[in-house]
């Protein structure tokens, strides 16, 4: 730790940094992880790397896109180490005043070592849309604007910035094969970041049907406005393509063992499915049995080494456990119905504002091609897919207690209305 206190930090400090924070992830240190970024962040500023170095200082364009680009590598990881730790960020982009990445500037041979300038700036962009969503709809200061208001801002800013997006780094939903790691991993981020925006509502509408059962189904369609469907409805359809997309780089062997990201993006898409299994929507089955897929995965991952899907793999058995408290709860109530929703109520939240359907997920093409392919993955054996994985020695987990039963208890009080807000309508 106390080599990390450099008086007169150089480009190596930082790199070296950087590149412990990625091992740190890989052993599901994500603390430690959060404090070498956020080092890196703090040795950039002192070495002055958050504004833009003059020529009579740099001359050399090679140089200058590197030191630029290191400082917002230290940016987007502290971002990222920062929101899995639930941490705050170390700097705030009112201070930083460096250009962008660039890859004009650099000529010659050595140009190849300056790409993927789109991606790296989408990923920026996109770092900065999360962080102001984590601000607004899980901040503690007191917010004039109602939360399911915020929670749309929310979408909205996301939307602009998959809007934004070059062509050749856009993802549809009709092809998942056809689009490079790159562009995956340029998504999978994305999805989340609507599922971090949406996820209170999803649990919230998951506490309203459990207060709904044994009434009837009239009477549990208006304990739920629409806003709260839609939004509720955004969140999984983002986890069913994180999912998909997950799937198939596991199908096709481009999944890392020791990959962080990949792990918990499949993590957090399987918890929204295991919610949304217990809505008894039209697709609820298939979402239970790729919710039950992903924890296969998720403990295959476990026995192959991974540091991080041994963790997870406690906080899913806590999740099953709550999964089978909430069923025989709701099978021994008495007058216990089923409430769907009606083929009016299903083409309502289809005709709803397009900002609260990401364009990514709004076909379920991938689940249906990734049907094909699930019967022969899941019949593969544990020891055929170690074949394909490396090998390493799992870390204890750390507890997880009652993930559903606490965040539902928590939220209920954010959400008073029954009737759909003005600015949601659709147009």
């Amino acid at each position: 730790m106390h080599d990390l206190l450099q008086e007169r930090p150089s480009v190596d400090t930082v790199e070296v940094s950087l590149l412990l924070c990625l091992y740190a992830l890989s052993i599901n240190r994500r603390h430690s992880a959060y404090f070498l970024a956020s080092s890196a962040v703090r040795h950039c500023l002192v070495m002055g790397l958050h504004f833009n170095l003059p020529d009579s200082q740099l001359e050399d364009l090679e140089t200058k896109e590197h030191l630029n680009r290191l400082w917002w590598s230290a940016y987007i990881m502290d971002h990222i180490t920062a929101s899995i730790s639930s941490q705050i960020a170390s700097v705030s982009d009112d201070d930083i005043f460096v250009n962008l990445p660039s890859s004009t500037r650099v000529i010659g041979p050595r140009q190849d070592d300056f790409q993927h300038t789109e991606l790296l700036v989408a990923r920026i962009q996109l770092a900065r849309v999360t962080r102001s969503i984590i601000k607004s709809v899980y901040g503690r200061a007191q917010e004039t604007k109602p939360f399911l208001q915020r929670v749309q801002h929310a979408l909205q800013d996301l939307k602009q910035w998959l809007q934004g997006l070059p062509p050749d780094i856009q993802m549809d939903s009709e092809s998942l094969q056809s689009k490079p790691i790159a562009v995956q991993s340029l998504h999978l981020p994305f999805n989340q970041s609507v599922i971090l925006a949406t996820r209170p509502v999803l649990l919230y509408m998951l506490r309203m049907h459990k207060e709904a059962k044994g009434d009837t189904p009239a009477t549990a369609e208006r304990m739920i406005s629409n806003n709260v469907k839609t939004l509720a409805e955004a969140c999984v359809r983002c986890a069913r393509h994180s999912y998909a997309t997950v799937v198939e780089s596991l199908i096709e062997g481009t999944f890392k063992t020791f990959d962080y990201f990949n792990t918990r993006y499949l993590f957090s898409s399987a918890t929204i499915l295991a919610v949304s299994s217990l809505l008894e929507g039209p697709d609820s089955p298939e979402d239970g049995e790729n919710f039950e897929f992903a924890s296969q995965l998720i403990q295959n991952l476990r026995d192959s080494g991974s540091y991080s899907a041994t963790e997870f793999c406690r906080h899913l058995e806590a999740i099953k456990q709550d999964i089978q408290t909430f069923l025989a709860r709701a099978t021994s109530a008495p007058n216990n119905e089923t409430v769907q929703g009606s083929s009016a109520t299903l083409q309502a939240l289809n005709d709803q504002d397009n900002l609260l359907h990401p364009p990514i997920a709004s076909s379920p093409q991938p689940l249906r091609h990734l049907g094909q392919q699930q019967s022969h993955w899941r019949a593969m054996s544990r020891s055929s897919m170690r074949l394909v994985m490396d090998r390493g020695k799992p870390s204890p987990p750390s507890a997880y207690g009652d993930f559903l039963r606490r965040d539902i208890s928590l939220l209920s009080w954010r959400f008073g209305i029954s009737n759909p807000l003005p600015w949601a309508q659709p147009r």
